[in-house]
């Protein structure tokens, strides 16, 4: 019988990693299974830790949880664990960490990527080369707009804010954010309200997590204030955005345009944003490049191999940093 600890991997992101998981755990998943269930049913007592990714099925819930009476850690790949009800697991005990940081920079590099697409129109550009329309961009809006020597507003200065403050720095942009607190140590320009912010910013890159908090943060107000010669970019969250409000500001020409990797109902993204001139889209892949897949690996296991070998592991999710020495 082997002595490797049982890990139950859910979501794809974590079964591509499988392979590397198994040299250092017993691999269990509910891939091929013709009742999923039972499965569980059937392995749950026998399970000590769960490593899972966004898009998990099942998701990480009472209803899961239930079926496994000896966990004691739920890994999420990654920043994010929307896909974990994050209550439930505290309610029980069990530890529960992540990846912080682990794909800022892949992130960021899309967030500048999405500036460039919509303010420069690179995306409208292509479409009409590849049609030999060449002729038709100078007569159809020809002349675009350069993000250098602009005003970019931060929505969330954590690692991935960060990582975009120093890209944006190399086009000369002034830096300004928001976020619940101020930091001591950085010297761009604080601002403790979102529209007024707005006000100010050429860009606004939205980079906070979604919660209760950050819930529609960015609306009609904030909009209306970015103003016709502004673009949003998110990278976040698609319900950070009122997205009724979004189109309807692109529509009427309340803002210049938007970059967006996520959005509110997603996979499904609605037609007025397909369809509409002004924006660039990305099926919400910012974190996926070769690079931030192999430091989510990485960090992924370097938390579920602490936790097992009695060590404190390097990156429990807020608020659960006391149940590292109940284990």
């Amino acid at each position: 019988m082997s002595d490797k600890p049982n890990l139950l991997v859910l979501g794809e992101n974590v079964l591509t990693h499988a392979d590397h998981l198994a040299r250092y755990f017993t691999v269990f998943d509910v891939t091929g299974e013709s009742d999923a269930g039972a499965y569980l049913d059937a392995i749950g007592p026998s399970i000590q830790g769960l490593a899972i990714a966004g898009g998990a099925e099942p998701r990480g819930d009472a209803q899961l949880f239930d079926k496994l009476a000896n966990l004691t850690i739920v890994a999420a790949i990654g920043v994010g664990y929307s896909m974990v009800d994050a209550k439930e697991v505290l309610r029980r005990g069990i530890l529960m960490t992540h990846g912080p940081g682990s794909n800022a920079a892949s992130v960021a590099d899309l967030g500048i990527g999405l500036m460039l697409s919509v303010s420069r129109r690179i995306v409208y550009f292509d479409a009409y080369t590849r049609r030999q329309a060449w002729a038709e961009t100078a007569s159809k809006g020809g002349y675009t707009s350069t993000p250098t020597g602009k005003t970019m507003g931060i929505i969330g200065l954590g690692a991935i804010g960060s990582a975009v403050a120093r890209r944006a720095a190399g086009f000369d942009m002034d830096i300004l954010y928001h976020q619940r607190t101020r930091r001591v140590d950085c010297e761009y320009r604080y601002f403790d309200n979102v529209r007024e912010m707005a006000a100010a910013a050429d860009y606004l890159m939205i980079c906070v997590p979604a919660t209760d908090a950050t819930h529609h943060m960015v609306g009609a107000e904030v909009l209306e204030a970015l103003g016709p010669d502004g673009y949003l970019v998110n990278i976040s969250r698609g319900l950070v955005v009122n997205e009724d409000a979004l189109v309807a500001a692109l529509i009427s020409g309340a803002i210049a345009g938007a970059g967006l990797d996520v959005f509110q109902n997603e996979p499904h993204v609605r037609p007025e944003l397909t369809e509409a001139h002004n924006v660039a889209l990305s099926p919400h892949r910012a974190a996926f490049t070769h690079e931030s897949t192999l430091r989510m690996r990485d960090m992924l296991t370097a938390n579920l191999r602490a936790h097992f070998g009695g060590l404190q592991v390097p990156n429990p999710v807020k608020g659960f940093e006391h149940l590292m020495a109940k284990y």
